[in-house]
């Protein structure tokens, strides 16, 4: 035991996989007040979304959970509502899209830094309207916190809640029971690799994979996937610049690309970031 070196993650330390889950939207009975609003501005929505349900992990670090932060990155313009004719019911719901980011925050003491990384997915319901012969489509979006960078696992996870969320529940399970033992009960991989079967009661799915972690930066994703959009000569240049310190600033519509560009950049700069 005395010569036993203790082995830390790269800039985390929680022994759970998530440290909140949280559904992101418009109430049931807000709605009908939002779609009114529509017509008055010109389909503008002006309303912003907001935390419909959450659940914290038993272990809440440092209070960092910050509400409109979340919602502001998640949704940083007010969603569209999309009105679709009922004469058209096989118009299909927007493409879902996923959004990351990531935030910093002091430990108590101050004296160190807390990493947190966000995963949001997003897509829409259809919701049908009385007396009309127009429905719409409405913004939802499912979002994780956590002090490990898992995208893909919390895409998978996220994926298939969506899919139990809307089907018949023939398995007498609340949705609310199944993140509550995600969130509270999935460990993180810090000491060994391990397979969650957590869906498996209800539909053939494949386990996920949980890599062990070590104290380099972890990539839960193919990462030469970025030159098929950006080119070799231009993805060096910019690297470049991140190593020398230079300021930049990124533009993108699609946030998912945005903050996973800059993230790629982040991790590559390791162990000077």
């Amino acid at each position: 035991e005395d010569f036993k070196i203790k082995k830390y993650p790269y800039m985390s330390f929680s022994p759970n996989l998530m440290e909140y889950f949280c559904i992101i939207g418009y109430q049931d009975n807000f709605i009908p007040e939002l779609i009114a609003s529509l017509k008055k501005y010109k389909n503008k929505n002006i309303y912003s979304p907001t935390i419909l349900s959450s659940i914290n992990s038993s272990i809440d670090y440092y209070g960092m959970i910050d509400n409109e932060l979340i919602i502001s990155q998640v949704y940083p313009d007010n969603p569209l509502i999309i009105p679709i004719n009922k004469n058209e019911p096989n118009i299909e719901a927007p493409s879902r899209s996923n959004v990351i980011y990531s935030f910093c925050i002091d430990n108590i003491d101050g004296k160190s830094k807390v990493i947190y990384t966000c995963f949001a997915y997003k897509f829409y319901e259809k919701y049908k309207m009385k007396n009309t012969m127009i429905d719409y489509f409405i913004p939802k979006a499912f979002c994780i916190i956590s002090q490990y960078p898992f995208f893909c696992v919390f895409e998978n996870i996220c994926k298939n809640i969506h899919f139990l969320m809307t089907r018949d529940n023939n398995y007498n399970v609340p949705i609310e029971l199944i993140v509550y033992n995600i969130v509270n009960f999935i460990p993180s991989p810090k000491n060994y690799c391990f397979q969650l079967d957590i869906f498996s009661f209800c539909m053939e799915v494949p386990k996920i994979e949980l890599k062990q972690l070590s104290g380099y930066p972890y990539i839960d994703f193919d990462l030469k996937e970025i030159f098929n959009i950006l080119s070799i000569n231009f993805f060096l240049e910019v690297y470049l610049f991140t190593v020398i310190e230079q300021c930049m600033l990124f533009f993108s519509s699609n946030l998912e690309l945005l903050n996973m560009v800059m993230y790629i950049m982040y991790i590559l700069n390791y162990p000077c970031n």
